[in-house]
């Protein structure tokens, strides 16, 4: 007889009941919030099982529904993870539930599973994306939380396929390939000075070292100490990285002077972070001041070659693309900006596939001459 497991998860516990019963096509895993609930349950489908009964939806409580299914998937605590099954961080757990209970209250709520194909799927999320205005990469992240949804559906055998894979998705659409000038990066600079906040340390430091935007909103000032080469100013820890593999990267000495600077003046006794919440424990809320920043600085209209406007995310860009055109190697963009695959890096390496060509063809020009 099966036996509930007690799992305790953000100071909660629960008890899980799973069954399988493959040849039977029993394959069941719930949750309850007492031990004789779950005891119960385990009771009914083995009684059902022995007496040859079916094993009801109101016994098995398979979820028909999408709103059903973000139900369990909320309430499972082991729910929330990657595609890896790592533990999602608190603030991309946080982010993923308002999602899916967005996607439960204004586009699919009681529709059922089995009728939520890709075409449907699709066809929703392009009218909202139309309506609300959505950038590529916002879509894309609600895709990417339905198909994690319909995998979870899938290994409880509420459906039988996940729409989303195979389909031709927005894969490419966190791809950046707008870059900020001189004059767009001098004038947002101003902007953010003029301010007198933490922003325009934060956009420098984001300048210097390609690093992402959650990256430096948790650094720690134990993760930053002087670099031993004169040359360079500091030599950075960054240890709460997307890819979970943490890296050190090097600011220069002016850019140094400033961060140290900012240290008088924004460190908290109460936090261990470089950018503190000014109002309450926690992370700089940089969002806002960026888009104020970027509107009073008159970059908050997207560009007539790429429709993209601006973000954060374009400076770590930025800095790929500018390493690359300066001549650095695939393992050096790879060990700074911490990117895992050489595809990854292979949009900044095109400039210097493009200067190899040219000087081919000078050569080419030179023997012609002879």
């Amino acid at each position: 007889m099966a036996r509930p497991q007690a799992i305790t998860y953000g100071g909660r516990t629960r008890y899980r009941v799973q069954i399988r019963k493959l040849t039977r096509g029993i394959n069941i895993t719930e949750y309850f919030d007492r031990k004789r609930e779950a005891d119960a349950f385990i009771r009914e489908v083995e009684n059902a099982i022995r007496e040859g009964r079916p094993i009801t939806s109101n016994v098995t409580q398979a979820r028909t529904t999408f709103a059903e299914a973000v139900e369990a998937y909320l309430k499972d605590p082991g729910a929330l993870s990657t595609s890896k099954r790592r533990a999602l961080k608190p603030t991309a757990a946080a982010d993923r539930k308002v999602r899916l209970k967005w996607l439960r209250d204004h586009c699919f709520g009681t529709v059922a599973l089995k009728r939520l194909t890709f075409e449907v799927i699709d066809a929703k999320l392009t009218e909202q994306a139309q309506e609300r205005g959505w950038s590529p990469a916002t879509r894309y992240r609600y895709e990417t939380t339905l198909s994690r949804l319909f995998d979870y559906c899938k290994k409880h055998g509420w459906v039988a396929v996940n729409p989303l894979n195979g389909a031709e998705r927005l894969n490419d659409a966190k791809a950046r390939r707008r870059t900020y000038t001189d004059a767009e990066w001098q004038a947002l600079l101003e902007a953010a000075d003029a301010r007198n906040d933490m922003l325009g340390m934060f956009l420098r430091l984001a300048w210097s070292t390609g690093a992402r935007k959650g990256e430096l909103l948790n650094l720690r000032w134990c993760d930053i100490e002087p670099a031993a080469d004169e040359s360079l100013g500091a030599k950075i820890w960054l240890h709460d990285v997307k890819n979970h593999e943490p890296r050190t990267v090097f600011i220069d000495t002016a850019t140094y002077a400033l961060l140290q600077a900012h240290e008088q003046e924004y460190r908290k006794p109460s936090s261990v972070l470089v950018f503190p919440s000014r109002t309450r424990r926690g992370r700089y809320a940089v969002d806002q001041p960026f888009r104020e920043a970027r509107e009073a600085a008159k970059l908050d209209a997207p560009d007539p070659k790429y429709g993209e406007v601006l973000t954060i995310h374009h400076i770590r860009h930025t800095w790929g693309t500018r390493l690359g055109e300066r001549g650095a190697t695939l393992a050096q963009l790879m060990a700074a900006g911490g990117w895992k695959t050489p595809g990854m890096v292979a949009r900044y390496m095109k400039r210097r596939e493009q200067q190899a060509a040219e000087a081919a063809m000078l050569l080419a020009g030179a023997r012609e001459g002879m």
